[in-house]
């Protein structure tokens, strides 16, 4: 009889682990799918952002802020810069930005940790060779239990806006220079057509003392005249170069 209500207890107690473990399998099972449909979600929400960041024409790198080594990156990243999405995630900062010197990317971004938040123009390396400006919006995101610590970013290709500010430049500068050499010119052609001006008018004057008909002195004082109202022209031209000038 103490056998049997032994093996009877036995059985009993297998039994009651068999159940709760079947439970604990349960729970398992259960939290293994609702992990699984938090990570469907982020990975949904992530390709969401992705596609909204590739048609926005925003590239993103997430950079492990350790050693500047690309860990994620968007498709407009790469075409960006004429890599494939495998390509890229094979460099670093300093492989692609050349104002980030190899070996020392935790030194040189140690502001941008202190910061959390930075907004800054660079330019990006192009596989060919070419360098695009860009303007970067970097967050950082401290270490955690399951990830290292990280920086954002945000970058987008300013190109357009960069020859939209030289060609305003220029511009500009041919616009201040246009009025400066009308003026200068104005003001030597002035000078120079005076100077014979009033050599005419000085030498008629020597003429005249020396004549003795009416008619002579008529005739040479029509010249006089003359030579007078064009020095006045002339004059006239002078000082509207020096208002141009702001004189």
């Amino acid at each position: 009889a103490r056998d049997i209500s032994e093996s009877h207890n036995l059985l009993k107690a297998l039994r009651q682990s068999e159940i709760e473990l079947q439970q604990e399998r349960r729970l398992l099972e259960q939290r293994v799918i609702e992990r699984t449909n938090e990570l469907a979600r982020a990975s949904a929400h992530l390709e969401q952002t992705q596609f909204a960041m590739d048609g926005a024409g925003i590239a993103v790198h997430w950079v492990d802020a350790e050693n500047g080594r690309l860990v994620l990156a968007n498709h407009h990243a790469a075409r960006m810069l004429g890599y494939s999405d495998e390509e890229l995630l094979a460099l670093s900062v300093a492989d692609i930005d050349p104002n980030f010197p190899p070996g020392s990317f935790r030194e040189a971004t140690e502001g941008y940790r202190r910061q959390k938040v930075a907004r800054f123009d660079t330019v990006n390396r192009h596989r060919n060779g070419l360098l695009i400006p860009v303007t970067v919006t970097l967050y950082f995101v401290p270490a955690n239990s399951k990830d290292h610590a990280r920086f954002i970013c945000f970058i987008v290709d300013i190109s357009a806006r960069k020859k939209a500010e030289l060609a305003m430049q220029q511009a500009t500068q041919a616009a201040e220079e246009a009025p400066q050499a009308k003026s200068a010119f104005l003001a030597n052609m002035s000078h120079e057509i005076r100077t014979p001006m009033n050599a005419i008018i000085g030498i008629s004057h020597l003429i005249r003392r020396d004549l003795s008909t009416p008619y002579q002195i008529k005739q040479i004082d029509k010249v006089t005249g003359a030579a007078h109202h064009l020095l006045g022209i002339i004059n006239d031209i002078l000082d509207f170069s020096k208002i141009e000038a702001g004189k």
